[in-house]
């Protein structure tokens, strides 16, 4: 299948999951890059006036230290200077109700000014982002969010052309935003992992890039005009966990669970484990003043969003073995994705041999541990 519809089918089919716009978003912005090249994406919930509400983004580890600055002086000030804002945006206060906008539609100067302004300088430009293409999210009028593609200045330039998939891709975007978020009880372990270094006090020394990206998604941070912060810290209860480390070793308390501490927000599962990083806590009685800890996480996605990742990646299946796939795998029967295929229960046999022979499966328990394999 050509990658951008496969792309576009798999954001479709997010969007039409029932689990809520927060869940699927990080699975959206990652396939909106086989839509539409770009360095990184983001998506921003809009209020009802217009205000910015929340922000979800991939280089949210690079954006986080430059927040202060933007709500500080730039938010609704300085950078309606050189381009019209988010707020105003919303309010369609832009080239009428155009879901699409580019750069030149949202400059109120010319390409120079704009370079040299400090909204670029000291907010855009440090975290990479030198050009963006918006495009916004409507649900019977009313503005619910937009999304933002950004390119680096060695990137080509966005075109309307390349946003064309996109805009037919925001009402299935805004049937995930107003839809009354389920809880999904299955996580699947991903590859996405990293680590934290703390001192016997949960102060954070060190954490890789993996980890700082993965803390921010545990902790989610409300990115708003009234809230924000740079400052990231670790959640309590992990806190806990190396009080826990060290009275295991400190033998003063018989620890009755291990240090490890699993967390669950709206964007998936995050486990923390922690373990001494030298050996002084594993062999003295109790562990040195300047023992460090070492806090490993990994992160968890909901089973369902782990399939459509997985099923997009296999190039095997054409478009309807993909949805026929995606049901078998959800346990639906045979005469439930019948009657939602609108094909005969024979046909959906038929479909079912051919995707078990592409995947050299034999069986729909052994399809669902194809298909979720990490």
């Amino acid at each position: 299948m050509d990658p951008v519809a496969s792309a576009e089918a798999r954001i479709k089919q997010l969007c039409c999951l029932g689990l809520g716009g927060e869940v699927i978003m990080p699975a959206i912005l990652e396939a909106m890059h086989d839509l539409v090249p770009s360095y990184a994406n983001c998506f921003t919930w809009s209020g009802p006036w217009g205000e910015m509400r929340n922000s979800y983004a991939e280089n949210m580890d690079e954006l986080l230290p430059l927040l202060p600055f933007y709500f500080e002086q730039m938010y609704n000030r300085r950078e309606e200077e050189v381009v019209v804002s988010f707020r105003d945006v919303m309010r369609s206060r832009v080239n009428g109700r155009r879901t699409v906008l580019l750069l030149e539609d949202r400059l109120k100067s010319d390409r120079r000014s704009y370079y040299r302004h400090d909204y670029y300088n000291l907010f855009l430009r440090p975290a990479n982002l030198h050009q963006g293409l918006n495009v916004v999210v409507r649900e019977a009028g009313v503005a619910l969010g937009g999304f933002g593609l950004h390119r680096t200045e060695r990137d080509p330039e966005f075109s309307f052309e390349q946003a064309r998939p996109l805009e037919r891709l925001m009402p299935f975007v805004a049937h995930a935003l107003t839809a009354a978020p389920r809880s999904e009880a299955s996580l699947m372990d991903t590859e996405r992992e990293g680590l934290i270094v703390v001192d016997l006090e949960g102060r954070i020394c060190h954490l890789s890039k993996e980890a700082r990206r993965l803390l921010i998604m545990a902790t989610r941070p409300v990115i708003s005009w009234r809230t924000h912060s740079a400052e990231l810290r670790l959640p309590f209860p992990v806190i806990r966990l190396c009080r826990r480390l060290y009275r295991v070793f400190s033998r003063k308390t018989l620890e009755r669970t291990p240090p490890v501490y699993h967390h669950r927000n709206e964007l998936g599962g995050f486990v923390f484990r922690a373990y001494w990083l030298n050996n002084d806590g594993l062999h003295q009685p109790s562990p040195e003043p300047a023992s460090l800890i070492g806090v490993h996480l990994r992160f968890q996605e909901p089973l369902t969003v782990r399939i459509l990742r997985r099923l997009g990646a296999m190039p095997a299946l054409s478009r309807r073995q993909m949805q026929i796939c995606l049901l078998l795998a959800m346990d639906v029967s045979n005469e439930q994705i019948a009657a939602r295929m609108n094909m005969s229960k024979h046909t959906v046999v038929t479909h079912t041999r051919r995707i078990y022979d592409k995947l050299d499966v034999g069986s729909r328990s052994q399809l669902l541990a194809k298909i979720t394999a990490t």
